[in-house]
This record gives structure tokens, sequence and C-alpha cells, in this order.
């Protein structure tokens, strides 16, 4: 089951989120919720949900220094953004972060299931590519490269190894070669 974090300024708006679905019908589970982005901040660190759903506008700490300072620390927490406001600035801000998407206030009930088929698909399409790379299924130095860029791993034709989430794999590019070689570090 996924998890869930919940992040808004408005203890009503945390309480129509909590309701609004059952959540572990859609295969989630709330983990979480606060008014305080800076506790929230912690706790998300923590937690390391699947999904974070924020508000953008919050005294403080916005929503998208929120994302971005969870995700400087953990790339692989998918982050939903809530306003009351359609700013395209918003909008294009959230992207740029990697958001899996920008809801406007009030919520409807579809966009939000939307978004949890969105993530669920990532994480599975994520899993499968991984699981292809691991049986050697996947040998393709131009579709892994793509695959790291499209995860926000950083990626530089001059180096020779990539080093994912922690640490756990890494991967020999071999430069003239269309294969490549998976160590496990542990």
């Amino acid at each position: 089951m996924y998890s869930v974090y919940f992040v808004d300024d408005e203890q009503w708006i945390l309480n129509e989120l909590k309701g609004i679905i059952d959540w572990e019908e859609n295969g989630f589970k709330i983990c979480g919720y606060n008014t305080d982005p800076f506790e929230a901040q912690e706790e998300i660190l923590s937690l390391q949900p699947t999904l974070v759903i924020s508000d953008i506008y919050m005294d403080g700490l916005n929503g998208l220094q929120l994302a971005s300072n969870v995700t400087e620390k953990n790339k692989k927490i998918n982050f939903c953004f809530l306003s009351a406001f359609d700013k395209f600035e918003y909008a294009v801000t959230a992207i740029k972060l990697g958001a899996i998407d920008y809801l406007t206030k009030p919520l409807k009930i579809n966009d939000l299931l939307n978004v949890l088929d969105k993530v669920k698909k990532s994480l599975v399409d994520t899993t499968k590519f991984w699981n292809d790379v691991i049986n050697g299924q996947e040998k393709s130095n131009e579709v892994l490269k793509q695959n790291i860029i499209s995860k926000g791993i950083s990626y530089s034709e001059d180096v020779s190894f990539i080093t994912f989430f922690g640490g756990n794999y890494t991967i020999d590019l071999l430069s003239n070669i269309d294969d490549f070689t998976l160590v496990f570090n542990d």
C-alpha cells in the first residue's frame, strides 16, 4: 500500500482531504498531515510518504519551497500541489520541481483519483524498468539514460558510473558498447 501526507495551513482543508475519498480503497494509507509547513517538512523526511499533497501558498514556507527542500534530500517523494489560485507561475514552478500534478481548489474527486492513478502508474513503470535492468532484459544505454534523466537522477556523459538513491546500485555504462553491467554495492 502507498502512503500519502497532507500539508495545508487550514485545518478544514486537511479534514476535507482526509474524508474526500476512501484512501485505503484506492491503495493509499494516510501517514500524516500538518498545518505547519516546517513541522510537515521534518515529518515528511522522516515518514517518506509516496505522495505529498500540499497547499502552495502558506506562511513562512510555501509548498513549492517545501517540495524543493524535501526533494533535495529524497527525490522519490511525489508532490501534488493544491491552490485556490490558478496562477500560471505556480504551475510552471511545480512542473520544474517534478510535481505529479497541480490542482485547484475546490478539489474535484475525479482530479484527485487521476493523481493517485498517475502515482501508481509511475511507480509500477519505474519498478518494471529497474527489474528489467536487474534481470538483464533492458540493455539499451539510451533507454537507460532517458529513464535516469526522467527520474531526476543527475547523469553526465563524462562519468563511468551512476549511483542511485542511497547508493544501492551503480551502473557502469560502457561507452562504445550497447550494454552495461550492474554492480551491487551492498
